[in-house]
């Protein structure tokens, strides 16, 4: 997200830069991290915030993914 005027940033009490944030389907923030994150560590937390198998609850429901 380009957040030009720190508007997102602000709302989010963000500290730090990078700052990474994973929402889950519903838009509830599942993991937040300050500073550089591995891939690893990333993929981890993207795959938690859509589920065990990986998929969104929101794509299984309007029959995607």
């Amino acid at each position: 997200v380009l957040d030009d005027e720190g508007e997102l940033a602000q709302a989010l009490a963000v500290r730090a830069t990078p700052t990474y944030v994973i929402l889950d389907g519903k838009g509830v923030i599942r993991w937040v991290h300050e500073g550089t994150a591995e891939l690893e560590e990333l993929r981890s937390a993207v795959l938690a915030a859509l589920g065990e198998d990986g998929k969104d609850e929101r794509a299984q429901n309007e029959g995607g993914m």
